[in-house]
């Protein structure tokens, strides 16, 4: 590989990767905002935690409107002991 080359598979290596997404903010009638706790397992951030709000990335060809029902959705699919509710 020539200094060029390495130059440019450094600069790749250190370029945040674009990844488009969207969030929703549900708020409940006592100004109370929904968020989710994830715990990082298999990826860089291991061991780690973090509060978010409901979403995530975008799929190919999808809109915003669909993007946001189906994680609408996805939250009625959640057992109520994997859910907890704090003051």
């Amino acid at each position: 590989m020539n200094m060029n080359n390495s130059h440019l598979v450094a600069l790749r290596k250190n370029q945040m990767r674009i990844r488009k997404s969207s969030r929703l903010l549900v708020i409940n009638e006592n100004h109370q905002i929904l968020l989710f706790q994830f715990t990082h397992i298999n990826d860089a951030l291991a061991g780690q935690s973090h509060w978010a709000t409901v979403g995530g990335g975008l799929e190919e060809g999808e809109t915003e409107p669909y993007r946001v029902c189906r994680r609408v959705n996805i939250l009625r699919d959640y057992p109520d002991d994997k859910i907890k509710i704090y003051p």
